[in-house]
């Protein structure tokens, strides 16, 4: 007869980062950086370099200035970018990640991505999407917050289009990304008032 086929395993849903209700139940959370979508975007700026050099080598570049221009912006974009992923956050005494506990939330990321919020100091959470990327937005109450001045370049470009500087991208942590904005709001609503 036909060999008997085992059982599909049970992962565990917590390692998964899948399992919501899990979370909500927690009092202390903490999500790893998505070293996957990290890499995706240093390698894409290699490309990127690697192209912007062929086309200076080439010879295109001499004979098309605007090849050039391109050429040069597309290599500074490049070697931006990968400086970016590759430094070390500010906040050495934690891993990279995500906290979330009764207090607030914390991300120890690198520039524009580094985030700390109290609970009680935010006014809304709003989820915004842009080109298929999920933003959980942060309005606090205090507008004139040096928390409010957004950091560097990516971080003005950020604030106006997503209406403010303080802000998670669901792809640079290691949790579903429809499970980031309602976890966040069930620790806001249920402790912004401690």
């Amino acid at each position: 007869g036909l060999p008997r086929r085992s059982a599909p395993r049970n992962d565990d849903k917590v390692n998964n980062m899948t399992d919501l209700e899990t979370y909500k139940n927690q009092d202390e959370l903490y999500f790893a950086l998505n070293s996957q979508s990290i890499a995706i975007i240093i390698i894409s700026s290699v490309f990127m370099l690697f192209l912007a050099w062929q086309v200076i080598v080439s010879g295109m570049a001499q004979q098309y200035p605007m090849y050039y221009l391109f050429s040069v912006f597309l290599a500074a974009g490049a070697i931006s970018s990968i400086t970016f992923h590759l430094k070390k956050p500010e906040n050495k005494t934690k891993k990279p990640g995500l906290y979330i506990d009764k207090q607030g939330l914390e991300m120890v990321d690198v520039g524009f991505w580094a985030l700390k919020l109290n609970w009680n100091e935010i006014e809304k959470i709003v989820l915004r999407r842009q080109r298929n990327l999920h933003y959980v937005c942060f309005h606090i109450k205090n507008k004139s917050s040096p928390k409010m001045k957004p950091k560097g370049f990516m971080g003005r470009t950020n604030a106006q289009m997503l209406g403010t500087p303080l802000f998670l991208g669901a792809i640079r942590i290691k949790i579903q990304r429809d499970d980031l904005y309602p976890l966040i709001m069930h620790f806001w609503e249920k402790h912004k008032n401690l």
